[in-house]
């Protein structure tokens, strides 16, 4: 069974240490950020990640198999600046004196599931901010054999360290496109990443 947690209203950044230390934010985005977000999610453009076969995750495109797509967003000036305004706001406490950011759309297909893992240790924080639909499935976090969804909430920010972060998942069991904004903060200059899976869901 998943427990729902942070179900409440957030207008300030709020930390939570169970199951394992996040944050959360409520309304992280400007309306117009968001409606630029939505817009994106449907066109074509997006980039093929990986897909579920009911099984596991596969990396070749299978047409028939519901998929993971994402489109860099570094690309679109005006977009970008407002997300990292949005970003430099809300989490100017908890932000590296030095770091990068990598705003990355995610559109996951009805029906599809990452299993449990870590984020790639580079990424020193990952915001997931919920964007599309009104109703969907948020970041599942899981702890010692329980695990814990958070509420969906449109342009609600589900932030993480990695030094504090543990074991999440997420899937989707809706009828519509589950979309997110990701975004990695680094050190480094900004950089490809690969997660570490865990055991399957």
């Amino acid at each position: 069974m998943i427990q729902t947690i942070a179900a409440g209203q957030y207008d300030q950044l709020t930390r939570f240490d169970h199951p394992w230390p996040f944050y959360v934010v409520d309304n992280f985005l400007d309306p117009v950020s968001l409606k630029d977000l939505i817009y994106l999610s449907k066109q074509n453009n997006l980039t093929f990640v990986d897909c579920w076969d009911n099984k596991a995750i596969l990396s070749v495109e299978d047409k028939t198999l519901p998929a993971k797509r994402s489109l860099l967003l570094n690309q679109f000036n005006n977009l970008s600046n407002s997300i990292k305004k949005s970003i430099d706001n809300h989490l100017s406490n908890i932000l590296p004196a030095k770091h990068f950011y990598i705003p990355d759309l995610i559109v996951c297909d009805p029906g599809y599931k990452y299993g449990p893992h870590k984020d790639h240790p580079d990424k020193k924080i990952t915001i997931v901010v919920f964007v599309h639909p009104t109703m969907s499935d948020a970041t599942i976090l899981r702890h010692s054999g329980n695990s814990y969804s958070l509420k969906w909430r449109v342009n609600r920010a589900l932030i993480f360290k990695q030094e504090e972060h543990g074991i999440h998942y997420y899937i989707n069991s809706t009828q519509y496109p589950r979309v997110t904004l990701n975004v990695y903060i680094t050190t480094d200059s900004p950089m490809p990443f690969q997660v570490t899976s865990s055991t399957p869901v």
